[in-house]
Formats: C-alpha cells, sequence, structure tokens
C-alpha cells in the first residue's frame, strides 16, 4: 500500500523555569498541517486555512486539532534531555473528546489514528527525540556516541538506536552525523541518516534532517497490509 503522509508543525517553546537538573518549558501549537493519502482515503488538513468545501472527515479532524492551537503543555526535561513530565493535556483531550463524541464509529477509529502524534506520549517521545541526544562524556571530530530510546505512539511502542558522530565544530555550532535503527513491537521496523546542527552556546538543537525507510505489515481498517515507507523529517529551532 502506497501512503504519502506530510505533518508540519509550528510550535513555540518558552523555558518557564529551571531548578537543580530540571528544566519547565511550555511547548505550544501554533499551527498544524496534516497530510495523508492512500488508496483507502484522503485527508488533508490546516488548522490556519479552513475550507468551507472540506469532506465531513477532514473538519472533523481540523476541529479536534483546533484544541490544541495556542493552548500551552508543560514540559519539564532533565538534564540529559530526556523528559520528566508532561501536563497540562487533560483539559485539551476533554476538548477532543467532546467534539469525537458525535461521530459515527468509522469516523473515530480514523480520527484517533491520525492523532497519535497528539498524544501526551507523542509529545513526550517528539521531545526526547530533539534533545536527549547528548553524550556523557566529552566528544573529539569523529567519535561517536550511542542514545537509545523507547517510544510509544497510540498502541505502538518502538524502539530507536541512535548513534551520533561529531563530524565538525565552527562558530559555536558542532556539525553531527546520525544514524537510526527503530524496531517495533508492530512489526514496523527501519532505519534514517542525516545530519543535526547543535549550538554549543545554547546545548540546543538549532537544525536536524533526516531520511529513511521503514518496513512491515500493519492492519488498517481490519485489513492486514504490507507498508514501505520513505520518512523525510526537517526540524529547526528559532
Amino acid at each position: 500500500m502506497n501512503i504519502n503522509s506530510v505533518t508540519e508543525f509550528l510550535t513555540e517553546m518558552k523555558v518557564k523555569e529551571k531548578t537543580g537538573n530540571e528544566v519547565s518549558v511550555d511547548y505550544t501549537y501554533k499551527e498544524i498541517l496534516l497530510s495523508v493519502t492512500t488508496p483507502l482515503m484522503s485527508i488533508k488538513v490546516d488548522t490556519k486555512k479552513k475550507d468551507d468545501n472540506a469532506s465531513d472527515m477532514d473538519k472533523l479532524i481540523g476541529n479536534m486539532l483546533d484544541c490544541f492551537i495556542g493552548k500551552p503543555i508543560q514540559v519539564t526535561l532533565l538534564q540529559d534531555g530526556s523528559v520528566q513530565s508532561v501536563s497540562g493535556y487533560d483539559a485539551i483531550m476533554s476538548e477532543v473528546q467532546k467534539i469525537l463524541s458525535s461521530a459515527n464509529a468509522i469516523q473515530k477509529q480514523m480520527a484517533n489514528t491520525f492523532m497519535q502524534s497528539f498524544t501526551e506520549d507523542g509529545v513526550k517521545s517528539s521531545f526526547e527525540q530533539m534533545f536527549r541526544i547528548y553524550p556523557d562524556k566529552e566528544i573529539k571530530n569523529g567519535e561517536s556516541w550511542k542514545i537509545d530510546l523507547s517510544l510509544s505512539l497510540g498502541a505502538m511502542s518502538s524502539k530507536v538506536n541512535n548513534t551520533y558522530t561529531l563530524k565538525s565544530v565552527s562558530n559555536d555550532v558542532a556539525l553531527l552525523d546520525i544514524a537510526s535503527i527503530m524496531s517495533s513491537d508492530s512489526g514496523i521496523n527501519g532505519e534514517q541518516k542525516g545530519e543535526m546542527k547543535l549550538n554549543l552556546k545554547t546545548g540546543l538543537p538549532v537544525q536536524s534532517k533526516t531520511e529513511g525507510t521503514a518496513k512491515g505489515k500493519m492492519t488498517v481498517q481490519g485489513i492486514e497490509t504490507t507498508m514501505d515507507m520513505t520518512i523525510q523529517t526537517t526540524t529547526t529551532l528559532q
């Protein structure tokens, strides 16, 4: 099955407090674009552009995503970049469930699939992929270190084995090579490679670009299908 999926976020992060080895951040979605095309369906939602002619399914998902716009989610990070806690989701999900309550059974199943990236676990996974990247010792050019992550996305759990290599340092910016191998309990496995730029003054990643593939079998609307995906990800922090 061919699947073309594009998800774009414009988010804002504000550091609210630093105590000991913890940093508290307000994380706010400003804009969300979601586009998915498969042989079975087509979904396109853009929270900044309303389409009066959109399908009922597009309108349902659009209304659900609107619940996230402009509402801060509190994330607490530890010194190694791992996530200590996520809060502020209960009120948002209460609004989402009110909207979802009017949908039929098929719409609910489809909507829940698309909303997996916007769960509390989804936000936690996104933060750890962005910030849990640091070595536990001083690194020289050409040296590598490994970070293993356990991530959850909806009902699927996966393990990601990341290898980072310091490629160069120039003007307080470190250039890293990234190589990742993913395995999941759903049987979808893959790998990706790319680069990341890390600001050495702030310790924050300023840009990362990765490209990879994933293959496996999964059940979509009761039908088992073989998945063969190409995944491209670009993240920029300003």
